[in-house]
C-alpha cells in the first residue's frame, strides 16, 4: 500500500540521516578541516592586528592608547578561534587514534570544551614543553570565557594578573602555535 511505502521511504531515509550524521561525527577529515577554518579565520584576524600595531607604533602616543585598546578587544577572540582550531585538530586525532572503537566515542565528550583534555588523549609522540603549556593554557582560557565573555563563571577564577595574561598573545605565541598545529596535522597524514 502507499502508506506502507510511505512509512518504509521516511524509516530508510531516517536511517541514512543516521548514518550520514555518524559518518561525519567520527570523520578525522572532516574535524580537520573545520579546524583549518577556525585557523585561518583566526590567521585573518591576527594579520589585521599585527597590521594595525605597526601602523598605530609610528603615531602618536593617544593614538597608540587608543589602538592598543582596540587590538586588545579583538586580540582575545583571535586567541578563542586559534584555541578552538587546536581543540578540533585534537578531536580528529583522536578520532583518527580510536577508529575501532569510534561508535562508543559518546557525543558529550566530542562536543565538550578542553584542550589539555584532548591532548592528554593524544600526547604519545607529541612534545608539550613548558612554553606550548602555557600557551595551550591561555588558548583554553579563551575557549572557556576569555574570548566569549568579559569576565569567567567562577568567582576564584577572577584575579586581574590571570585575566591580562589569559588576553596575552605575541609573535612568540603565534611561532610555537604554528610549530604545534603543523605536528598536529603531521599526525593526520
Amino acid at each position: 500500500s502507499n502508506r506502507h511505502r510511505t512509512i518504509v521511504a521516511k524509516y530508510k531515509k531516517m536511517l541514512n540521516d543516521q548514518l550520514f550524521y555518524q559518518n561525519i561525527k567520527t570523520s578525522p577529515g572532516i574535524w580537520l578541516a573545520y579546524s583549518y577554518r577556525m585557523k585561518k579565520s583566526a590567521d585573518i584576524l591576527w594579520r589585521r592586528i599585527k597590521q594595525h600595531s605597526q601602523k598605530v607604533t609610528a603615531k602618536k602616543k593617544f593614538v597608540t592608547m587608543i589602538a592598543d585598546y582596540e587590538i586588545m578587544e579583538t586580540a582575545p577572540i583571535c586567541m578563542m578561534l586559534f584555541g578552538l582550531s587546536l581543540e578540533i585538530i585534537s578531536k580528529a586525532i583522536y578520532l583518527k587514534d580510536h577508529k575501532k572503537d569510534v561508535n562508543l566515542i559518546e557525543e558529550k565528550f566530542l562536543f565538550s570544551h578542553g584542550i589539555f583534555k584532548f591532548i592528554k588523549h593524544i600526547s604519545s609522540g607529541l612534545l608539550i614543553s613548558k612554553e606550548r603549556k602555557d600557551l595551550i593554557s591561555r588558548l583554553e582560557e579563551s575557549v572557556f570565557w576569555a574570548g566569549r565573555y568579559p569576565i569567567p563563571k567562577q568567582l576564584n577564577k577572577y584575579k586581574l594578573k590571570n585575566m591580562i595574561n589569559s588576553k596575552r598573545f605575541n609573535q612568540y605565541d603565534k611561532k610555537i602555535f604554528e610549530s604545534l598545529y603543523v605536528e598536529m596535522e603531521n599526525r593526520l597524514k
